[in-house]
Formats: structure tokens, C-alpha cells, sequence
């Protein structure tokens, strides 16, 4: 018989070599795949999967592949040869070594081979129903759908049952389609459909190398998970497409013996790897983890025969384990079983507490935990305790023996070296928490009061997301609160909880609770994604910002409920060396950062910076070794840079010590005034900056100079050469080329700026009459969001005013404010106030996300347009204040080839969307268009070469059918000029 089933696996690995090579270099002919695994069951492929399949609509157009996992059935081999040979959709592969087990080998080869765009999964002993893969494909296939599921029909001992998935789905979901296939996982509480009744995209699983575990069991339904996580469009139909047989013979989830539980060790330890990697473990745990231990572990292994119980249940205790750190059983039973083996681990804790140690074990034995001894409920606290690579034996001798003696002690040691912060090992024990409240604890200091029996309990009662006591500072037994209670209720209406967290960072100054004594809610930092800065130094109080302005509600303790002990010895932030200036200067990279995503950097720089810097870093390099200031003092230049275009220095003993170093930048602005360049230098030089100078507050203004990335080493030379003499100068420089347009050195400027009012000069351009002295005294007089003058066109024979005074107020009652800027425009027929004599407030622009089109023209137009959109007031000032130059050389608009016809394309196509989104399109077409296409578009073809004026009226042609639906041609030249080219469009 060995000698028959070799010969068989010799003559099927030559049928894998053929179908391998036919394959090759072939382009799907088929809609979708169906992979079928086959082991031993040949008859049920031939009389259910097969059979079901052939009645299928689309049956000529499915690629069916059987994979064979290495069946010893010489039958079922035999079945899958004339399946093959009977239908030309259907390709096979037989493994020779086998079988693995489960079906996940078979699967994963189906995929290798599959053809089409589309996949789904077929078992031999079940059958597709209701031409369900041709209703499965045209939800897919027709829309942007990336899964779609069906429902299935369960048959056990002839009684039918339907599992309803898409009953369940509207339940949570309201509507069969959401983008979003992981948040209905969690929704659903991980409620699965079988993998029999889905379609995939097949790209869903390549890219983000999906594949089941191979030899364990139950890895469809981790492999649903992962489709569901990795799915953007996920639809359901209220059809019954797959009829599943429960207990067939043969099948190894039915076959309860020891290799069923070792499938379900391996399927286990690859779950707990995936479902951490995908941040859902603890959703997991707490939603799914006892009900299915009970039914799919502990339930089975009654069904278990007496001689291979005692392996069985060391297997159960395995996978017990790999989740033991983590999984809070709340199951009676399990309990009781768990117990009964002696391996339960009570998880049960009210609270996690957080100690991170370095070579100080002494401290935490004598300090940190024997003040955590005298809790009241220190067996119900969770301690992890996290060595950052301590060097010091005795110390990770202290943490073993401690974690040895306590249930509710946990361990973990990082590999020796230390990461020079607390950081790195409070980040790992957030990771390492099994609780829903997070608390931290230094080893050398103490926990005082009950702290955290009254911590809890008050975030118990009021429902707070944190709560924050006293700290007792401790020097040399000279003791003195810090009262953050006090502060917390004299801006806080003398309330001792509130709604508002981020109103009380800020009203208190950004004074810090610091993390201790602190207890929030673990998934305020788990779901904002919250971690100290790893390697830096005061990287508690960074976090404690951003714990306060993600926070919804906070309450405060009036009692000291932890003793803080200063001037620790191997302390880092006693220790002033370069790793102290090393350490702030990583966080202080960070803060920045993370202050201008919560938009509080301004608040923080106005209100706090000054005295952290003073104290903490300027103070702090008086205590340097001679040897090692120069260096020191390099590092604290770097700290300062981060800063540097933000931060407005009030401190005279700050500005002192930077402008002794050379690097003091005075930013006490009043407006920013951006300046778009390119190889335009020697007109900025003579003109806009010349003009510039001649203001009364030109050492007011923030002058930010963007160069789009000038080919002309003269421009560029003359940018820098103003930067290094000027000290409200800034300059910033795009990559050599150039973008078209002044947009995007104009967008860049936006960013740049660091005062709270906006206006622009071109290079070749002048600002008049004291301009911006003008504008930006009656901006703030009459507080208003814009202020607009008059400006001067010129050319070489005359110049002409452009008066948008005398057009304001001819449409609002000859008054020269407005609370009502939309009106104003369309009242002025969509007359642009322009944006070069102008002075707009900065938050305009940053809240409503306004931008100019890149590489377009007129970009300034529609800008101003945007600007008056969203101004809720505006007054207007009857003096000529900018002065613009026409007809100059190097000028995009007055260069006239088809990039002049493409960039305006650019613009138009945007300036459609945003206007009716803003839903003034129709009346902009309406009053404006017709005067606009015949002065920047018609008029301007008659100006284009000959060998360009084909491609550049086809380009006409499309910026026409933007607006074609809506535009009514009033201009006869227009209607002449379109009537000739309809022909052609």
C-alpha cells in the first residue's frame, strides 16, 4: 500500500509541474476565485461543493482552485483528477507532505495560484446556495467595495438554522455599507461571518500579507478579523449564499483529541501577536476571550477520552498562559477549572501602578513599594515594575525577589544600558497594564495618605477621566506642598472639578499636577495614542499637557498624597551634565511639535517659556563642569532654534545671554508681510524692500521672504544677504525649479508666520504711504477680520486707481465697515478686494484652511474671494496704500503661451468647486464670468504664437466645459468665438 500512495505523490507533483507552467504569463479570463482545501473528503467535493457550484449563473467564469493537503484517500485524489479533467475553470495542486492539519495550508497555496482580483473560500462538505457568488460579485465588482458578506444557513441533524450576519450588521451599523471594517468588528463585538460567505479583494490580502495560521484551528475566524481591520468598504446583503454541515465526519474541529487543542495553541499564540499589533487585544479580551475559552476549550475537554486528558489539559493550561498577563477572566468556571490546575493569575486589580527603576532597587524597597505596602488596597493594585537595563545586580535581584513574594507584582527587564529617562519603562508599563486606571510612582519616593484608595475612589464617584491630588516636596526633610489644588479652584469658580480641561492648563499658566500623584482613565492615553518622550528629560510634564487637553473632565484632591524627595543621588535632573542639556533638547524637538498639533504652542510661548527656560536650562548651565560648557552652551543654541521663529523673549536675562551668543532674533511683530520670490532679486532689492524700509514700523513687521526656487544665484544671495542684516527678516527656500505661480511660496509664508495678522507685497511691487502703519492701526481700532486700501496700477505711460473705496461704499449705505463681508461681495458683483492692500487676521486663514491654488493663475483672485467668504466683517480705507507695477518682465501673467492657458485651467477647475461649496457658484457665473473670460482668457489667445494657438484654444475649450453646465453666454464675441469651436469639443 506505502508503495501505491509513493507512486500517486510522484505522479501528482508532476500534474502541480504542468498546471504551473500552463499558468504562466496567462491574464485572467475569469471574474473571481474560489478556493476549495481539500483532505480525505473527496465525495463531499464531487456531491455538495462541486455539485452547488455547477448551478451557479457564473459558473464558466469562476476560477476553482482545489487544493489537496495531502490526502492518503486514493478516491478523493481519483474525484479531484476528473473534476479537473471535466471542467476547464477548474485548476488543482496536491500537496505530496501532508496533511498539516488544518485547512490554512491548503488555503494560503489557493491564493498563491489564484488569477482573478477577486477571492472567496469554499469548504468540500458545504455548498454555495441562491446563485450567491454572482450576487456576492456584483455588489463588488460594480461599486468601491473591498468585502462583501452574505449570510449562511447552518444544517445540524437536518435542522436548518440561518446565521443572520447581515441582521446583526444593521443593528449596529444602520445602513449595509461603512468604511470603516474595523470599528464594525468592535461594534459587532467581534460577531464573525464564515469566510464561505464572503468576496474579498484579492489585493486586501497581498498587501497587507494576510495569510492563516497553518496547522491551527479556528484561523478563519482570526483571518476574518484581519479582512474586516484591513477593509476600508465593507458591504453586507440580506442573502443566504453558503450552506454549512456541522459534524461531518472527518473534520478536525469535530474531532476532539489532542490534536485539537494543539491547533487551537498555535492558532492562540498567533492571535495574541496579531490582535496586539492591530491595538484590539484588550478590546478582544474583554468582549469575546471567556465566552469562547469556555465553549471552544473548556466545554471540549469533557468530550476528550480519559487516556489523553492529562496532555489535553496541559495544553489548555498553555494556552491559559498566553494571555495570563492580559486577560481578566470573569467566567465562574474558568475560574474554578483555572484554580484547580494552579494557574490562574487574579487579574481582578482596581488600579496599575507604574514604576520605572534604574540601579536605585534600595530606593524602591525602602521607599516606592513599602509606602505601596501601607495602602489599604495594595493587594487590589497592579505594580509593574520596569527595569530600564539596570547595571546594578542587587537591584534586579530586589525586583525578582519582590515580584517572587506578591501576586500583584509584575516584572520587566529591559537588556542592561539604561535609556537615560524614566520614560522608556513607564511607556512599557502602560503597555504591560491589565487595568482601566493608570497611576506612576518613582522608586524614591513615597506614596502617602491612602493616595491611591483616595484616587480611585474619587474617579469612582465623580466620574471624572482623572484625578489629581498634592505632591509633598521633600528636601532634606524640609517639606513644602505644591498646591495644585488651590491654583485648580481660583480659576475654576472655586469648583473642584471640570468640564473645560484645556481652559485649565491655560488659565493655570501650564502649571503642571506632574504625574504624581495623578490616576486618569488608561484609554485617554491608549486611545489618543498618548507616550512620554523616550530619552528626554521633564517629559512628565509634556505629558501631563497632553493628558489635560485630551481629558473631557477632571477633578482635584485638596490633600498631599505623595512625598517627593529632591536631590536624589544617580537622579538625572540633579546631575548637570551634557545628557542633562542632551535630554531637554530631545524633548523639547518633540513639544513642539505636539504644542502646534493641539494649537496651544502661542498660549505656551506667551505664558510659560520664558521661566521654564530661564530655570531650567539658562540657571541650569551655571552648574556645568569648565570643561564641558562650550559644548553645553552649543546644545542650548539648538534648544533656543526650535524656537527661534516663535518665540517672542521677554526675559532680559534670556535676551541677554542669546544676543551674547549671536543668535537673539527679535520677533516683537505686530504683522507679517510675505514676499513670493523668483529670480525677481534685484526689483525686491530696489523696490518692495526699499518701500519696506521707508515704513514707521518696519522693525515691527516680520518680513518672510519664500523664494519658489530661483535659478538666479543673485536672487538667492540678495534674500540671505537681507536675512543676516535684518533681524525681522526670515527666509525660506523650495528646491531649485520653480512652481508656476506665487502660491506656493505665498502658502509657505502662512506657515512661517508667527504674528497674528497677514498681508503680501510682490518683489517688484511697492507698499505707499506708510501702508502698513495705516492698515494695521485702524485693524486694530476697529476690530475688524480685514482691512483693505486702495492700490496704484502703473505701467510706462500712466497709472490708474483702483478704487474699491468708492465700489464699497456705493453698496453699503456710503458706510465704511461692514459685518457682513459675503454680502459685499456679491453686492460688488464678485469685485476682488485683491490681497496686496490688505491686512487679514491669520486665524481666517488657519481655522477655514485656506489655501492658494499651486501652479495656477489668478489663484489670488479666488484667495480673495475665500478671505471674504469667511471675514465676518470688513472696513475699507480711502487712500491709495500699494502701488503695482504692470507689464513686468519675467511675469507669468504677462507672458502669453499655453502654460498661461494651463495654469489658469489649474485655477478654474478649483475655483468651481470651492465657490459651490460655499454656494455663491451661480451667482459668481451669473454676474462676473462673462467679463472675466473675456479679459483673461479670449483676449489673451489673440496674443499666443501661431505654432501654440491650436493646443492653447483646446486647452479654452476646457476650462469652458467646467462651467458649461451653468454659464449663459451673455458676450456676442464669446457666442461667436464657441459656436466655431463646437465641432471640436
Amino acid at each position: 500500500m506505502k508503495i501505491k500512495i509513493d507512486k500517486i505523490k510522484n505522479y501528482l507533483k508532476n500534474i502541480n509541474k504542468k498546471d504551473k507552467n500552463s499558468d504562466e504569463n496567462i491574464e485572467s479570463i475569469f471574474k473571481l476565485s474560489i478556493i476549495i482545501p481539500v483532505y480525505n473528503n473527496g465525495n463531499y467535493l464531487k456531491e455538495r461543493a462541486i455539485k452547488s457550484l455547477e448551478e451557479s449563473s457564473i459558473f464558466k467564469e469562476i476560477e476553482i482552485i482545489i487544493v489537496d493537503d495531502g490526502s492518503d484517500d486514493i478516491e478523493t485524489i481519483n474525484i479531484i483528477k476528473n473534476v479537473k479533467s471535466k471542467h476547464s475553470n477548474v485548476k488543482t495542486y496536491f500537496f505530496t507532505k501532508g496533511p498539516s492539519k488544518s485547512a490554512s495550508r491548503a488555503r494560503n497555496k489557493g491564493l498563491e495560484l489564484s488569477t482573478t482580483n477577486y477571492i472567496s473560500y469554499l469548504d468540500p462538505d458545504d455548498e454555495c446556495v441562491n446563485d450567491g457568488y454572482k450576487k456576492l460579485y456584483d455588489e463588488i465588482s460594480n461599486k468601491d467595495i473591498d468585502l462583501v458578506i452574505g449570510n449562511d444557513v447552518v444544517e445540524y441533524n437536518k435542522n436548518f438554522r440561518v446565521r443572520n450576519y447581515y441582521k446583526k450588521f444593521l443593528e449596529i451599523n444602520k445602513k449595509e455599507q461603512i468604511n470603516n471594517g474595523r470599528k464594525i468588528l468592535l461594534d459587532m463585538n467581534f460577531v464573525v461571518s464564515s469566510i464561505q460567505t464572503i468576496i474579498v479583494r484579492k489585493n486586501i490580502i497581498v498587501e497587507n500579507k494576510l495569510s492563516m495560521v497553518e496547522g491551527a484551528i479556528g484561523q478563519d475566524t482570526v483571518f476574518f478579523y484581519e479582512l474586516m481591520i484591513n477593509s476600508n468598504n465593507v458591504k453586507v446583503i440580506d442573502e443566504v449564499v453558503n450552506k454549512h454541515y456541522m459534524y461531518v465526519k472527518g473534520s478536525v474541529t469535530n474531532e476532539i483529541n489532542i490534536n485539537y487543542f494543539k491547533g487551537h495553541l498555535i492558532k492562540e499564540i498567533s492571535k495574541r501577536k496579531k490582535l496586539e499589533e492591530y491595538n484590539i487585544l484588550e478590546d478582544y479580551l474583554k468582549m469575546v476571550m471567556d465566552s469562547y475559552f469556555k465553549k471552544y476549550i473548556l466545554d471540549k475537554l469533557n468530550k476528550v477520552s480519559e487516556n489523553e486528558l492529562n496532555e489535553a489539559e496541559n495544553i489548555v493550561d498553555k494556552i491559559y498562559k498566553v494571555y495570563e498577563d492580559v486577560w481578566k477572566v470573569k467566567n465562574k468556571d474558568i475560574k474554578i477549572y483555572l484554580k484547580s490546575r494552579g494557574v490562574y493569575k487574579d487579574m481582578n486589580f482596581k488600579l496599575s501602578v507604574i514604576v520605572a527603576i534604574y540601579n536605585n532597587g534600595d530606593y524602591l524597597l525602602n521607599r516606592a513599594f513599602k509606602s505601596l505596602q501601607e495602602s489599604s488596597i495594595f493587594n487590589e493594585l497592579e505594580i509593574i515594575l520596569v527595569d530600564d537595563g539596570s547595571t546594578d545586580k542587587t537591584t534586579v535581584n530586589i525586583i525578582k525577589d519582590i515580584q517572587s513574594k506578591y501576586r500583584n507584582v509584575k516584572s520587566y527587564f529591559f537588556e542592561k544600558g539604561g535609556s537615560k529617562s524614566a520614560s522608556r519603562p513607564r511607556n512599557k508599563g502602560l503597555e504591560l497594564s491589565t487595568t482601566d486606571y493608570i497611576s506612576y510612582l518613582d522608586p524614591d519616593d513615597a506614596s502617602i495618605n491612602d493616595c491611591h484608595k483616595k484616587l480611585y475612589d474619587e474617579i469612582q464617584k465623580s466620574k471624572a477621566d482623572a484625578v489629581i491630588g498634592n505632591i509633598v516636596y521633600n528636601n532634606d526633610n524640609n517639606l513644602r506642598v505644591r498646591d495644585y489644588y488651590r491654583k485648580f479652584v481660583n480659576v475654576n469658580d472655586c469648583l473642584e472639578e471640570c468640564t473645560n480641561c484645556r481652559k485649565i492648563l491655560l488659565d493655570t499658566k501650564f502649571m503642571s499636577g506632574g504625574i504624581f500623584p495623578f490616576l486618569v482613565k488608561k484609554d485617554i492615553l491608549t486611545k489618543n495614542n498618548l507616550c512620554m518622550v523616550e530619552g528626554g528629560l521633564g517629559e512628565d510634564t509634556l505629558f501631563f499637557y497632553e493628558i489635560m487637553l485630551c481629558l473631557k473632565k477632571v477633578k482635584v484632591i485638596n490633600e498631599g498624597l505623595y512625598m517627593y524627595y529632591r536631590n536624589v543621588e544617580n537622579s538625572v535632573t540633579t546631575k548637570i551634565g551634557l545628557s542633562y542639556f542632551s535630554g531637554q533638547l530631545k524633548k523639547e524637538k518633540v513639544k513642539r511639535v505636539k504644542l502646534e498639533q493641539y494649537n496651544v504652542l502661542y498660549d505656551y510661548l506667551n505664558i510659560m517659556f520664558d521661566s521654564y527656560f530661564n530655570e531650567y536650562i539658562l540657571i541650569k548651565l551655571k552648574q556645568v563642569n569648565e570643561e564641558e560648557l562650550e559644548e553645553a552652551k552649543s546644545i542650548v543654541d539648538e534648544i533656543y532654534k526650535i524656537y527661534d521663529d516663535v518665540w517672542n523673549v521677554k526675559y532680559n536675562s534670556i535676551k541677554k545671554y542669546l544676543k551674547d551668543r549671536g543668535i537673539y532674533k527679535n520677533l516683537n511683530m505686530k504683522l507679517s508681510v510675505i514676499v513670493p520670490m523668483y529670480n525677481n532679486g534685484d526689483y525686491l532689492i530696489n523696490r518692495s524692500f526699499k518701500s519696506l524700509k521707508e515704513s514707521s514700523i518696519f522693525n515691527e513687521i516680520e518680513i518672510i521672504l519664500v523664494d519658489d526656487g530661483s535659478t538666479d544665484e543673485n536672487t538667492v544671495n540678495i534674500i540671505k544677504d537681507l536675512e543676516s542684516k535684518y533681524s525681522n527678516v526670515k527666509s525660506y527656500f523650495f528646491e531649485t525649479g520653480g512652481s508656476g505661480s506665487a502660491s506656493r511660496p505665498r502658502n509657505k509664508g502662512i506657515e512661517l508666520a508667527t504674528t497674528n495678522y497677514i498681508s503680501y507685497l510682490d518683489p517688484d511691487d511697492e507698499c505707499i504711504n506708510d501702508s502698513y502703519k495705516i492698515l494695521y492701526d485702524t485693524l486694530i481700532k476697529s476690530n475688524v477680520d480685514i482691512v483693505v486700501g486702495n492700490v496704484i496700477y502703473k505701467d510706462e505711460k500712466s497709472s490708474k486707481v483702483r478704487d474699491y473705496y468708492k465700489y464699497f461704499m456705493n453698496v453699503n449705505n456710503n458706510l465704511d465697515i461692514s459685518y457682513d463681508c459675503k454680502k459685499i461681495l456679491l453686492d460688488t458683483d464678485f469685485m476682488s478686494t485683491g490681497i496686496l492692500s490688505i491686512i487679514v487676521k491669520k486665524n481666517i486663514i488657519i481655522e477655514n484652511n485656506l489655501k492658494m491654488v499651486e501652479g495656477g493663475i489668478g489663484q489670488d483672485t479666488l484667495f480673495s474671494y475665500e478671505l471674504m467668504l469667511n471675514c465676518r466683517s470688513i472696513k475699507v480705507i480711502n487712500k491709495e496704500l500699494y502701488l503695482y507695477y504692470m507689464n513686468v518682465e519675467n511675469s507669468i501673467t504677462n507672458s502669453i503661451g499655453t502654460s498661461y492657458f494651463k495654469k489658469h485651467l489649474k485655477t478654474e477647475i478649483e475655483k468651481r468647486k470651492k465657490l459651490e461649496n460655499y454656494g455663491v457658484l451661480k451667482e459668481y457665473v451669473d454676474s462676473k464670468y462673462d467679463a472675466f473670460f473675456q479679459a483673461w482668457i479670449f483676449e489673451k489667445l489673440k496674443k499666443v504664437k501661431v505654432e501654440e494657438k491650436e493646443e492653447a484654444q483646446s486647452i479654452v475649450d476646457e476650462i469652458y466645459k467646467i462651467y458649461e453646465d451653468v454659464w449663459k453666454i451673455r458676450y456676442k464675441s464669446l457666442t461667436n468665438y464657441f459656436e466655431s469651436r463646437k465641432n471640436r469639443y
